[in-house]
């Protein structure tokens, strides 16, 4: 292009070079032509095969900090390492972007680089319009993952406790365990009408509950129109006139002491 003899090309050759390659051409003898110099540089070509190159392209995302044009840009410059499909560069490039499928559906169906490059300007614009409408929210792409939270269990030790608690041993009757670990298992069912251990349940229960009789003495009047003083078993027992309740009841220190 500029007409440059092999002189000039060996000392820009040399003058270009850096890093490893600059060294190993330091390091050998007898490099005075460009024709030596660009068999030795040939080293440090890089060549892979086609399964290497079509896993880093799988791999290859875009970066927080390139544009659409830089990423496409070097993903075809990794393509010329190898023979890769147009169609397949695009379907890679489309893969790499941390966006939902919806909003890249625009960047489907090109027939060509030409238009794919098109497209890609329009959804840049599109990222770019959207993160200026929403300043507040997460960044493009983002948002879905940015919303979904794992939720947070607090107290976990207390809710296993309570709900063990109120777990009802279907063996023994007791709370607090499975009749599964029940320690009462060994000595047989438990009828629940007698409260025993054996061989039989409450619907076969033949034991009849004993009911005490007692016998009202007498009653006495007192100045309170609402109670009576009622003398059961020689003892003076204060009661209710007529509660007017189906059901009456008894404190269990004044039942205790009627039972003996």
């Amino acid at each position: 292009m500029f007409n440059l003899s092999d002189l000039h090309k060996l000392v820009f050759g040399k003058r270009s070079l850096k890093g490893k390659a600059k060294l190993y051409i330091q390091s050998e003898t007898g490099v005075n032509s460009w024709g030596k110099l660009k068999n030795l540089l040939s080293e440090f070509g890089y060549s892979c095969n086609s399964a290497e190159l079509h896993e880093r392209l799988s791999k290859r995302k875009l970066k927080d900090d390139e544009s659409l044009e830089e990423y496409f840009l070097k993903m075809k410059q990794l393509c010329t390492r190898g023979n890769v499909e147009d169609t397949a560069l695009m379907q890679y490039v489309i893969n790499g972007i941390p966006d939902s499928v919806i909003r890249k559906s625009i960047l489907y169906g090109c027939q060509n680089l030409s238009e794919f490059k098109q497209k890609l300007r329009v959804y840049e614009k599109m990222r770019s319009d959207y993160d200026k409408a929403k300043p507040n929210k997460p960044k493009f792409g983002n948002e879905t993952k940015d919303r979904i939270k794992t939720p947070k269990i607090e107290n976990k030790d207390k809710f296993k406790d309570t709900k063990l608690n109120n777990i009802r041993c279907f063996n023994c009757g007791a709370l607090g365990h499975k009749s599964s670990v029940c320690e009462n298992k060994i000595k047989g069912i438990k009828c629940f009408k007698c409260n025993k251990f054996g061989d039989h349940l409450a619907k076969d229960c033949t034991i009849k509950k004993e009911h005490s009789n007692v016998t009202v003495d007498k009653t006495t009047s007192c100045e309170n129109l609402t109670t009576k003083i009622v003398r059961i078993n020689d003892l003076n027992i204060v009661s209710l006139i007529d509660t007017g309740s189906q059901k009456t009841l008894i404190r269990k220190s004044i039942f205790d002491k009627i039972g003996k």
